[in-house]
């Protein structure tokens, strides 16, 4: 393409555009959080562990604190498996995770927005994981048949 060419200039100036409106008026993370989850749900081959139960939720605001420095509880289930997790505010910003597992073994992937780690699983069904983001997460498992279990989204 030459510079008289006016689809150059047109594809110029659109990308002036792009670039203006990303410095001036990016998306909000919320929109780049809830794309990352939507696309994230192409895992179709994965049965889904559904949030049953939240101890933030269900609190009064009454009963817990305003620094949110409180352990917060979280269950997950399928049919056949079942996730209780210990959420465990550390410094800057992490939590430490406590698990216990009912159905499946081996490992446990805890994956997050920015980050995706893999912790054992032993042999009572407990698992840890410390310094996680405090931000979206989930958490993939392997049952001993083979087939495969992803919660859904949770926001520590």
């Amino acid at each position: 393409m030459t510079d008289q060419d006016p689809t150059s200039a047109d594809d110029r100036l659109l990308e002036r555009l792009r670039v203006i409106a990303a410095t001036v008026d990016p998306p909000p993370m919320l929109v780049d959080e809830s794309a990352r989850q939507a696309l994230s749900t192409r895992r179709i081959d994965a049965e889904l562990a559904e949030l049953l139960m939240d101890s933030m939720s269900a609190a009064a605001p009454a009963q817990s604190r305003a620094d949110g420095d409180d352990v917060r509880m979280l269950a997950f289930a399928s049919d056949r498996v079942s996730i209780e997790l210990q959420v465990e505010p550390e410094a800057a910003g992490t939590v430490s995770l406590r698990g216990l597992v009912v159905g499946a073994g081996g490992v446990v992937t805890i994956e997050t927005l920015t980050a995706t780690s893999t912790v054992p699983i032993d042999g009572a069904g407990w698992f840890t994981a410390a310094g996680i983001a405090r931000q979206s997460v989930r958490f993939h498992l392997v049952e001993p048949t083979g087939e495969r279990l992803l919660t859904s989204w949770a926001t520590l």
